[in-house]
């Protein structure tokens, strides 16, 4: 993977060989291999360039569009184009978006046959125990994998757990880790370690390439960013009287103080070499299943201040609400993530929580449902709006297996009735009381809840409307609209919790509000470079999203919301 300053606006097919030739020097350091030597024969001899793993490459490089490729592929097909012999061929998911542009036909797009089940048992015997109870078609795709079969053992006491992507990956990990050889070593204290250790030590590397957004890492970098967070983590777990609860963490921060661990981690487990010294993971569902690990490890440690470091995304918190279906989000829990934004004055710590409980079913104590609405009016605009799609959404589901949904419902309700009014809500947020008013609205057709006599709130889409929303999405500074970290991740985050409207109607509030903010960032180039392929298939009159808000089922509002983002789409700040 490329990373750092060759990952930018200037990629080009030229830049794109020289990263090929310096990435081929740094495993072959006395090859001497010159890019020149490869590139002139595309003119005259039969060549295939093929481009593996696009999707996975997109995902991990945030500066660079699919857009993007297709201009480099297409410049390269133009540039060849007297070489009949030339091609390109582009290995990527199916789930890509706009994966059928890579092709210059529909003939020319072929799709990779999934294993079967008598297939995968043919091929990996040891599976043959356990595959059958895997009847699920998603849980399926994620199974019946090559890179998954060959890491998964007999699998023993599958039949008495809950069947769910999260638990078929976690026993994948844990399979390689026992295959490691590297449980049962001692640090230099004599300390045994276990599996345990192994994978809270994998899970704090996964926090390293996620909270800094990385494609790939050197092993000096990872060190040191490994030695930094585990020096984060000792202090916390000290300050706060939690050594003796969390001897495993301990033990693990210790474990990656010791270069044999750490070499024995990126040899035999989840990585794979990129470049001399330089490694990646091989799989990025482990990747995202050590992310909610991780997510699930500050929530209940109480260690909430990375929350504010970046956001997650849809994907990872419903792996973490998985992860905690036996677990109760607590009153201490939410009076920790309060209390710590009170004091550092950054409310995407709350945020990001608010966000996990409204894409999971775990349940939360009555007290901190309470909690959390209390604060409404303190919170900063996104926040706010996070709050109110999350818990509205949990609430209109009411879920059979929820235990949580009728107390957040009947808590919510009294706030959704005074937020709905524009007029008379003290809080002056007109987008938190169009998405009020739109639960309020669903609700009272569900549940014969009564409702205000008031019209929706209309979105404001004049100036002073406009730039109120922009002001959420980023910051201002010299005139110039400014991204941070925090606020690209939430974007990249919000246009994935849109798409997931696609195939749920039922998130179709929550996502037409988020869209909202998508497009005035879009439309002030405000934003993120995914934008400029995701809102165009979004707000396309043939999407899915745009069948689905014409159905008998969707309220109406929401629908003139979507031809008002179409209409900001056609304009320019």
């Amino acid at each position: 993977m490329m990373s750092g300053p060759e990952v930018n606006a200037d990629l080009s097919w030229d830049n794109l060989w020289r990263w090929h030739e310096n990435w081929v020097n740094e495993l072959f350091p006395s090859r001497d291999f010159k890019s020149t030597k490869v590139t002139p024969s595309f003119d005259t001899q039969a060549t295939c360039i093929l481009f593996d793993g696009l999707d996975e490459f997109l995902a991990l490089h945030n500066e660079i569009s699919s857009d993007h490729i297709l201009n480099i592929l297409h410049g390269a097909a133009k540039r060849y184009r007297h070489n009949a012999k030339f091609s390109i061929l582009t290995v990527c998911r199916s789930s890509l978006p706009g994966v059928e542009r890579y092709a210059n036909s529909n003939k020319n797009i072929y799709e990779v046959s999934r294993l079967t089940v008598d297939e995968a048992k043919e091929a990996f015997p040891i599976c043959n125990t356990w595959l059958n109870y895997v009847q699920d078609k998603d849980l399926l795709d994620v199974v019946l994998t090559p890179l998954i079969l060959s890491s998964l053992d007999d699998m023993a006491g599958l039949d008495s757990h809950d069947l769910n992507a999260t638990y078929i990956i976690g026993r994948s990990i844990d399979s390689i880790l026992r295959k490691s050889s590297l449980e049962g070593a001692k640090l230099v204290d004599g300390t045994v370690i276990s599996r345990e250790h192994l994978l809270i030590a994998l899970m704090l590397v996964a926090w390293v390439f996620f909270r800094k957004a990385l494609g790939e890492i050197s092993l000096n970098q990872m060190r040191s960013e490994i030695k930094g967070i585990a020096n984060e983590w000792a202090l916390y777990l000290e300050s706060n009287h939690l050594e003796d609860e969390n001897e495993q963490l301990k033990t693990s921060l210790a474990l990656l103080n010791e270069e044999y661990f750490i070499k024995g981690l990126v040899q035999r487990t989840l990585f794979i070499t990129t470049g001399q010294r330089k490694v990646r993971f091989s799989n990025r569902q482990w990747h995202d299943y050590l992310i909610a690990l991780y997510f699930k490890q500050c929530l209940v440690l109480g260690n909430v201040d990375d929350f504010g470091v970046t956001a997650f995304n849809p994907v990872i918190y419903k792996m973490a609400g998985e992860l905690m279906a036996g677990d109760i989000i607590t009153e201490s829990m939410a009076k920790r993530a309060i209390t710590r934004w009170n004091e550092t004055g950054d409310s995407s710590i709350v945020g990001d929580i608010l966000a996990f409980i409204s894409w999971t079913t775990v349940a939360i104590e009555p007290a901190a449902v309470r909690m959390f609405l209390s604060e409404a009016g303190n919170y900063s605009e996104i926040t706010r709006i996070v709050l109110l799609a999350g818990f509205g959404y949990r609430g209109l589901e009411d879920l059979p297996h929820d235990r949580s949904s009728k107390d957040i419902r009947n808590a919510l309700l009294p706030l959704l009735k005074i937020m709905a009014d524009c007029d008379m809500c003290p809080i002056g947020d007109r987008i938190a009381s169009s998405i009020a008013w739109c639960y309020l609205s669903a609700y009272a057709k569900k549940f014969n809840v009564e409702m205000i006599d008031q019209p929706w709130p209309e979105l404001r889409f004049n100036e002073d409307g406009q730039k109120l929303a922009l002001s959420a999405m980023c910051k201002k500074a010299n005139n110039q609209y400014q991204l941070t970290k925090y606020t690209k991740s939430l974007q990249i985050a919000f246009l994935s919790a849109v798409k997931q409207a696609q195939t749920k109607p039922s998130l179709l509030i929550r996502s037409m509000h988020y869209l909202y903010f998508l497009v005035i960032a879009k439309k002030f180039g405000a934003h993120v470079i995914e934008l400029n392929d995701g809102l165009d298939d979004l707000l396309n009159e043939n999407s899915q999203l745009a069948k689905m808000l014409d159905s008998e089922c969707a309220i109406p509002e929401l629908k003139l919301m979507f031809k008002h983002f179409q209409e900001l789409e056609k304009t320019e700040s």
